[in-house]
């Protein structure tokens, strides 16, 4: 469940399974229509994260950039389904 830390900062918490699962970040403030996505997690994790930004009401076209901390698995596995649902979205990583 989606828990709210401060204004504009939205914790997705991961869902461990086999592998630890990161947790995902949406940071942007309410109707500036500019959100950021931080970090995705293990492949197949996608599915619920993006229901999670669905019930936060964010708008496909609002998320403009999906922000990897690094390369481990549990952060990036999950890229090419978040990416599939924001194909405008920028990658930014180191």
């Amino acid at each position: 469940m989606t828990q709210q830390v401060v204004q504009g900062i939205w914790w997705i918490p991961g869902k461990d399974s086999f592998l630890p699962d990161s947790h995902m970040y949406v940071i942007g403030l309410p109707g500036s229509d500019d959100y950021s996505l931080v970090d995705c997690g293990l492949m197949g994790m996608g599915t619920y994260k993006l229901n999670e930004i669905d019930t936060l009401g964010i708008s496909q076209q609002s998320v403009k950039r999906i922000i990897m901390t690094h390369s481990h698995l549990d952060h990036i596995g999950c890229l090419p389904e978040i990416r599939e649902a924001f194909p405008h979205a920028e990658i930014w990583m180191h």
